[in-house]
């Protein structure tokens, strides 16, 4: 693809040929720290995945994250911190986590619930959750890309890799 793309739900437009950022809506990092440090906290069996502009970043390598490198064919950066302390001094675009049940998941989205209007979060799928910045929003990155590209929406094309695309 040649043509500027546009990730994490909008959170993230950049052109693949001049590596150009466009768009730059991460988390804010004391946010996703926070989020992370209660992940932790109350729910260690969910797997828990992080985002930056370039690499996926783990803390354990779980089943739930085996499943995501055989899906993706990718292999993520086990790194030697916690995720709460990597997120205070890294720009992630995206927080997303694995849940096996649906009595997790429902827990899981009650306790995100305090930070509604700061976050996105949106489930995909049964098991997934992704957490972004409440500024990333797909429909407003189509549409900084119509307006960059003098494109109309008659003659743009967009593909995704979930449901929610």
């Amino acid at each position: 693809m040649t043509a500027p793309q546009i990730a994490f739900n909008g959170g993230l437009i950049f052109d693949p040929q001049t590596r150009k950022t466009l768009v730059h809506h991460a988390l804010d990092p004391k946010l996703s720290s926070n989020i992370l440090t209660i992940l932790a906290q109350k729910f260690p069996q969910v797997s828990v995945s992080c985002y930056d502009q370039a690499d996926w970043y783990v803390e354990r390598v779980d089943g739930g994250i085996l499943h995501e490198q055989a899906l993706t064919r990718q292999k993520p950066i086990v790194i030697q911190q916690t995720l709460a302390q990597f997120a205070q001094t890294h720009s992630l675009f995206k927080l997303m986590l694995i849940v096996d049940d649906t009595q997790t998941m429902q827990a899981l989205k009650c306790q995100l619930d305090q930070f509604t209007g700061v976050i996105n979060c949106q489930q995909a799928g049964n098991h997934y959750l992704e957490i972004t910045s409440l500024r990333a929003q797909k429909a407003q990155g189509i549409m900084t890309l119509l307006e960059s590209s003098e494109l109309t929406l008659a003659e743009a094309a967009a593909f995704g890799d979930g449901h929610n695309d």
